[in-house]
């Protein structure tokens, strides 16, 4: 017999292993993880000097994160609300596995799918321009991804959990996606924010990812620690939120 914790790893490692393949197929993840990078890159390499290597390696970072963050809120943050769509919904929230496990490892596998999308996508772009790059060192760039993919999943659950309670979730998840764009603190220059909005990427747990794995610094490493804590809570409140407006109800269509 399998201990708790065994079953709790199998859930989470079938979980995202299934999501895995399943994300691979949506139509958004091509758009959002190969057709946007490329357009942004195609933008960036053109408006960079050619021997600026270092610059062309943070820009293709801040890329590559920009368009993670679609992928976030569209692909993870959206799996709940097509789940109802389907008519799956109760099988995702109610089952004999915890359901917080099976949500987290879905979002984890959408993520992976998206970063190797992500990246396997710039290398080619990069190796096809034939321009040097210059990136941090592979420990940063590791943890970097590492930190990325478990911060993406912790918001995935906040926002899946979340937008299942409202009918407008397709028109919020389109309001958030720009304003991170442009205010998140990741391709847009910091001198180019006006001063009332720079808080914006304090929220941002990419943004402190792109400081961490650009620059070294460990302080936006605590930062990208404590956003992604705090996403995670906050989509474990939601979750614990929607079971218990669906047995107040007695229904999973919450809205």
């Amino acid at each position: 017999m399998s201990s708790p914790r065994g079953g709790a790893v199998t859930t989470l490692v079938e979980s995202a292993r299934t999501q895995f393949l399943l994300a691979r197929r949506y139509p958004m993840m091509i758009v959002l993880n190969i057709v946007q990078p490329l357009a942004f890159l195609l933008i960036v390499m053109q408006r960079l000097p050619g021997d600026d290597s270092a610059r062309l390696g943070e820009l293709v970072i801040a890329v590559l994160l920009t368009c993670y963050w679609g992928s976030v809120i569209w692909s993870a943050g959206g799996i709940l609300r097509r789940d109802r769509l389907f008519g799956t919904l109760s099988r995702s929230l109610l089952n004999a596995r915890d359901g917080v496990l099976v949500i987290v490892g879905r979002c984890l596998g959408t993520m992976v799918a998206s970063l190797i999308t992500l990246v396997l996508t710039a290398a080619v772009m990069v190796l096809a321009s034939d321009r040097p790059i210059e990136l941090p060192g592979a420990g940063w760039l590791v943890a970097g991804f590492i930190g990325v993919a478990v911060s993406g999943t912790s918001l995935g659950l906040l926002l899946a959990c979340a937008l299942l309670h409202t009918r407008h979730g397709v028109v919020i998840t389109g309001a958030l996606m720009y304003p991170v764009f442009v205010f998140g603190g990741l391709l847009v220059p910091d001198e180019a924010v006006p001063d009332a909005l720079e808080w914006v990427s304090v929220l941002v747990s990419l943004s402190w990812a792109r400081d961490f794995m650009v620059s070294g610094d460990w302080l936006a490493g605590v930062g990208l620690v404590a956003t992604t804590v705090a996403y995670f809570a906050g989509g474990v409140w939601a979750y614990r939120r929607t079971l218990h407006v669906a047995r107040r109800e007695g229904t999973l269509d919450l809205v």
